[in-house]
């Protein structure tokens, strides 16, 4: 069992600190919404595109988020600092940084509700055959397109919180007014990608485990 001194180390309190970030995003997020509209500053930057404080908040706020992710992993290599607590718990900060933020956009209809709900439902499985598995006494490492997609996700997300259909106009009318316009689609272009490399990465995961899921004896 791991001691306390090995649990709260740097890239540990890293990775938690991404769940502190998610539940400030939902709040910045909320507050500048219809629902609160406590946040009310808007910065127009020019005749097609005006940045809410909120976004330009939420968009910060996910950045920093994200780098966490790459300086907790890339402190506990380095330094040895690698811990069964933290690799758990890195996955869940993960998981719930990138949840939050993909409903946030689906509830201001910056991206499409079954985008977020494909992408929820995804890690609910790959998470459940990890924890399958686990018991099993087999440990599922990261693949090459799990990589790839996961900073292609938080990349896209960031990017989102600056240009999206409520933030970028065509013509002197914001994108919302007209979603289904040839802008606003291509707006969703890297969204689509993602998800299908996300579908794509899940199968190559249970392809690879299959026998051992279906296995009834314990390693």
């Amino acid at each position: 069992m791991e001691n306390k001194k090995n649990i709260w180390n740097i890239p540990n309190i890293l990775s938690l600190s991404r769940i502190f970030f998610s539940f400030l995003l939902i709040l910045i997020f909320l507050l500048g919404s219809d629902l609160f509209n406590v946040i009310k500053t808007d910065f127009k930057i020019s005749d097609n595109f005006h940045l809410p404080l909120t976004y330009l908040l939420c968009f910060l706020i996910f950045l920093i988020a994200s780098l966490t992710d790459w300086f907790d992993g890339y402190i506990a290599r380095k330094y040895n600092m690698v811990t069964v607590f933290g690799k758990f718990i890195d996955s869940i900060a993960d998981k719930i940084l990138t949840n939050s933020a993909l409903f946030l956009l689906a509830f201001s209809k910056i991206i499409p509700i079954w985008i977020a709900l494909i992408l929820l439902i995804r890690d609910l499985i790959i998470d459940t055959m990890k924890g399958i598995l686990g018991s099993k006494g087999i440990i599922v490492g990261a693949n090459y397109l799990g990589k790839i997609r996961a900073f292609a996700l938080m990349g896209i997300l960031t990017i989102y919180f600056i240009f999206n259909i409520n933030t970028l106009s065509h013509n002197g009318c914001l994108l919302n007014t007209i979603p289904y316009s040839l802008f606003s689609q291509l707006l969703l272009v890297p969204i689509y990608l993602v998800t299908i490399l996300s579908i794509i990465s899940a199968i190559v995961y249970l392809k690879h485990y299959w026998k051992d899921l279906v296995n009834n004896d314990n390693k």
